[in-house]
């Protein structure tokens, strides 16, 4: 059973450019008879399972589905870099796929930004403020006192990708300096950083990766 090409463009979103389908089915004449085996992605043929039955197994799990979503804030921002490479905001970028290790850096003059991505929160707080709640701790506890807690020396910018809040796979910046710590661990930071909504013009967040490297 092959995939309709929706449910093939939604999976190379999922597991990214490393996955694309099979030369050999791109290199065949579009007129000839194709194998069907050689249309499949390469992850129904890895799970040995069609698409659309992966696609039921993910939305029927909720730890898979925001397992899915959080890879796919990582690789939605990848457009949005690129973009600022060709408009000279930044030098260069990459993205990683380390659990241990900030999801993306940028480069520019010299300098190099580490990166983190988290996913806001879909509901609106309403004390004190309207605001967006994006959690920032690991998924993981390891096992010493507040290891889920993130240092503030492990990256330098967080991401907070608003497609839950908004429906779009866009992005606001902070520095991590300036996002509010956790009562415990003075050296890591708090659990939930919030986002007001409007954002304050003199506040820490901003639409813009440039506006936050400095």
């Amino acid at each position: 059973m092959t995939l309709p090409d929706d449910d093939l463009q939604f999976f190379r979103e999922v597991v990214g450019p490393a996955f694309p389908l099979d030369p050999a089915a791109e290199r065949l004449p579009r007129a000839e008879p194709v194998d069907p085996a050689l249309l499949r992605h390469p992850v129904e043929r890895r799970l040995g399972t069609p698409g659309d039955e992966i696609l039921t197994a993910i939305g029927g799990g909720f730890r898979l589905l925001v397992a899915v979503r959080g890879r796919l804030a990582e690789a939605k921002l990848e457009p949005y870099l690129v973009t600022l490479v060709r408009d000279g905001a930044i030098d260069e970028y990459g993205l990683v796929d380390d659990d241990d290790r900030p999801d993306a850096w940028v480069r520019r003059e010299g300098r190099t930004w580490l990166i983190e991505v988290k996913t806001a929160k879909p509901r609106l707080a309403s004390r004190p403020r309207r605001a967006i709640n994006v959690e920032t701790q690991k998924t993981r506890r390891g096992s010493e006192a507040g290891s889920r807690y993130y240092r503030y020396d492990q990256f330098e910018i967080l991401a907070a990708c608003l497609y839950q809040v908004t429906g779009e796979w866009s992005y606001l910046f902070a520095r991590m300096r300036d996002l509010a710590p956790h009562p415990s661990f003075p050296d890591r930071l708090y659990t939930m950083q919030r986002i007001p909504i409007p954002l304050a013009p003199d506040g820490i967040w901003r639409e813009h990766l440039f506006e936050v490297l400095d």
